[in-house]
């Protein structure tokens, strides 16, 4: 399924910013300033760190730093039942600022606290609260985990 909001975006789907190959344009969107990408891993993982990545403006040309996500939490998600099906228990395993400014990195790296790293989780969901300003819409472009 491809997932877009915006017209000018190429269309990428939710498992493109979980991928080294996204367009340098390319960004997995959502409507508003908020919302949420779930992804289940192919087995149950440690996770030790999550990356978040935003593009520079000379890199994107399209995007604005606006667009970038900023208030971000963590979710680890074990399934009950079947895999994809069931219910799910969440575990909060914290939250982060991303800093849009020339002394932070385009890719930041967000540390698990170490009393949940022997934890062993199905899927990660990323819930953005607030972006930088941009009203219609909020840009993931790449997102790693660690495990």
């Amino acid at each position: 399924m491809v997932d877009y909001v915006h017209k000018d975006l190429p269309k990428v789907s939710k498992e493109s910013v979980f991928t080294p190959t996204l367009p340098v344009r390319g960004c997995y969107s959502f409507v508003g300033s908020s919302g949420s990408i779930s992804i289940a891993f192919p087995y149950r993982s440690n996770i030790r760190a999550v990356a978040v990545e935003h593009g520079t403006s000379d890199l994107l040309a399209f995007h604005s730093a606006s667009v970038a996500p900023q208030q971000v939490s963590l979710f680890g998600l074990r399934f009950q039942g079947e895999r994809l099906t069931g219910k799910s228990n969440e575990t909060h395993l914290g939250d982060f600022d991303y800093r849009m400014s020339k002394k932070y990195s385009r890719i930041q790296t967000y540390s698990i606290p170490v009393s949940l790293n022997d934890l062993e989780f199905d899927a990660i969901r990323i819930h953005v609260s607030s972006n930088h300003g941009h009203k219609d819409y909020t840009c993931l472009h790449r997102i790693r985990v660690l495990a």
